[in-house]
């Protein structure tokens, strides 16, 4: 059970703990990104004191980039989530994660795409989250770089402040595809999908190290391909797991003892290794239940590398760790 927000916690009003009965908060907040759940733990890190308008303007911009990706402002959409859970571990991690103005310029556009096609007016308010904008003058600034580009279907600066998601153009929509580096994908966000780990694992391990080890990730702010995380009836496996696969920065694979000699698995690792070969991702072994020899046996060239064991640390430990190296390995 969730209470409402009776305004946007990040920008207007953010909530006293104490005033607060019934956590999280559900917060449906436009200039805030869209949808998300304030938890406990993160409503502190929203008072005044410890935002300014920079800091704002990047939670807001990863609040909508979470909801674009996900599909949340499409209620017919099979690919829907649940809404973005803001904890103290996320607040943290996305606060001070200021994106590029290629990045926001993009974002920014893809927003009056996603209107277009859904035949909406774009809001303000959620263009400006889009946009990474502290204030109206930095969304006057997209507003005026998209029509000299004559992504708007006008060059004519004097139309900047007319601009509406009919006046979006093809040049537009080719410039956001050649940056998100995939052509013609699907409506609402060109379905991105950028991971910052992709989790592989047996079956069999699972309950005991595996969900665990992926929700603290995830609890950690990180972006987690984990197959109960992304998968839903009907979906074609291979697809979901190979598009997974190219499109996280990490792989982390749990070696064990039920991995070893299992198709899918087996399948997942050659993708990660290939990943890595040609420079476009890092492998993080973890062993669960298994000995340097057993490994040797399977892999001389996984056992030579230096892992963390559940024999040795306990996966909050070793999810902590991952966390930090990822955290601090410049993207590519």
């Amino acid at each position: 059970m969730s209470s409402q927000a009776p305004s946007c916690p990040i920008w207007k009003n953010p909530p006293a703990v104490q005033e607060i009965e019934e956590w999280p908060l559900f917060c449906p907040s436009p200039r805030a990104g869209g949808r998300f759940l304030l938890a406990r733990t993160g409503a502190p890190l929203l008072q005044k004191d410890r935002l300014n308008d920079r800091r704002r303007a990047n939670l807001s911009y990863w609040i909508y980039h979470h909801n674009l990706q996900y599909r949340l402002f499409d209620e017919f959409s099979e690919l829907r989530r649940d809404p973005l859970f803001l904890n103290q571990a996320w607040v943290e991690g996305h606060r001070d994660r200021t994106p590029s103005s290629l990045d926001r310029m993009s974002t920014f556009l893809r927003e009056l795409i996603r209107c277009d096609d859904a035949g909406e007016q774009p809001l303000d308010a959620l263009l400006m989250a889009a946009g990474g904008c502290r204030n109206d003058s930095d969304l006057a600034e997209l507003r005026r770089h998209a029509v000299e580009q004559g992504w708007t279907g006008s060059r004519d600066p004097n139309l900047a402040g007319m601009i509406s998601s009919n006046r979006i153009n093809l040049s537009a929509r080719i410039h956001v595809e050649k940056q998100l580096g995939r052509p013609g994908q699907e409506r609402q966000g060109f379905d991105e999908s950028v991971f910052d780990v992709f989790v592989c694992h047996a079956t069999e391990d699972k309950a005991a190290v595996v969900r665990p080890f992926a929700t603290a990730l995830r609890d950690a702010g990180l972006s987690v391909w984990h197959d109960e995380f992304e998968l839903r009836i009907g979906d074609s496996l291979r697809r979901k797991i190979d598009r997974g696969l190219a499109a996280s920065r990490f792989g982390v694979v749990v070696l064990s003892r039920a991995f070893f000699g299992r198709g899918w698995p087996e399948y997942e690792l050659d993708g990660l290794v290939t990943q890595e070969v040609s420079g476009e991702q890092v492998l993080l072994p973890v062993w669960h239940n298994v000995t340097k020899h057993e490994v040797m046996e399977y892999s001389p060239s996984l056992a030579d590398r230096v892992a963390r064991s559940t024999a040795t640390h306990t996966v909050e430990e070793i999810a902590a760790e991952i966390v930090d190296v990822i955290r601090n390995t410049p993207e590519s």
